[in-house]
């Protein structure tokens, strides 16, 4: 079990000098818990007790980081990825230096408002390292274009947001 305390400041007139309240508070999902707010010198500091929300921690931070240097690499890169609509289609340019042969990975177009609108289909580039992905039937509204791909072996990851009209 962890305990978090977070300091913030509060107005004079909220309580007296050394008044000590019990609070109430929803924490994810239908968990619920209580934690204590001290006041002194017209700051409240409260404490509450977490519990750890992903039992093998040390794997998802692993997890997690390979996530974050994966997307740094791509952020990195001299010519970047880039992701156009164009009318029905979605291209994703892959750039010139990771043409012809060594890609692989994922391309995950997620629907935020509906996971069972998701499409997830192999990283298939044509010779000029383009990838166009037909949004002929999907619903209108916000999307995620989601790359996560490798080339010879080096790990990245982008996304980009799309609105469809």
């Amino acid at each position: 079990m962890e305990v978090a305390t977070w300091h913030f400041p509060v107005l004079h007139d909220v309580c007296n000098r050394n008044a000590i309240l019990r609070v109430f508070y929803f924490h994810s999902g239908n968990r619920s818990g209580s934690g204590t707010v001290l006041r002194s010198n017209n700051n409240f500091t409260f404490t509450q007790e977490t519990d750890l929300v992903v039992e093998q921690y040390y794997e998802a931070t692993i997890t997690y980081q390979d996530h974050i240097d994966r997307s740094e690499r791509a952020l990195n890169l001299d010519e970047p990825l880039r992701v156009e609509q164009t009318g029905d289609y979605v291209d994703i340019i892959f750039p010139a230096s990771m043409r012809g042969d060594g890609l692989t990975g994922t391309v995950h177009l997620y629907r935020p408002s509906g996971s069972s609108m998701d499409v997830k289909l192999p990283v298939d580039p044509d010779d000029e390292g383009v990838q166009r992905i037909t949004l002929e039937g999907k619903a209108k509204g916000l999307w995620t274009v989601k790359i996560d791909w490798d080339h010879y072996q080096t790990g990245y990851f982008a996304e980009s947001r799309l609105y469809l009209q």
